[in-house]
């Protein structure tokens, strides 16, 4: 794209409240141009937004987490006048540690074993990324990770 100039800010913030309820979110406001043409920036969303909360015992043995996030319209030609229309995507992940499942916990040989089942694009969006590919609708996966000694 060659040289570009970038003027924004970011906002982050998080609580914590007795280990049961956690909220962050995060805003950014970008004005990204090239510096030849001063057209917007291709690939860069002039503001994005996220939030994500997360709930389960102070353990973490099980942990349930939501997290929403909205973007901006997105240029994706060096002119700015092609661009993806804004768009909010929802995904979640119940979370489970086996290790602290007290009838399974001592037959796991790793650490640590999370078991995790994950939602992404739950509402089934349409979305490009910034090279204009389409990127994967509704999806379901299940992760499995651990760590050993």
């Amino acid at each position: 794209t060659g040289a570009a100039t970038a003027d924004g800010f970011e906002l982050t913030g998080s609580f914590d409240w007795l280990g049961w309820v956690g909220v962050s979110a995060n805003a950014t406001l970008l004005d990204a141009r090239l510096d030849a043409t001063g057209a917007p920036l291709p690939g860069r969303a002039s503001s994005e937004a996220t939030l994500r909360l997360e709930l389960g015992p102070p353990s973490r043995v099980v942990r349930l987490v939501g997290t929403a996030q909205r973007t901006g319209e997105l240029p994706v030609s060096d002119s700015g006048r092609t661009r993806l229309p804004a768009r909010t995507t929802f995904d979640a992940v119940l979370r489970l540690d086996a290790k602290q499942l007290p009838w399974l916990g001592r037959r796991v040989p790793a650490e640590r074993l999370l078991v995790s089942l994950i939602g992404r694009n739950l509402t089934d969006r349409s979305v490009r990324d910034a090279q204009f590919i389409p990127q994967p609708g509704r999806t379901f996966a299940v992760r499995l990770e651990g760590s050993f000694r």
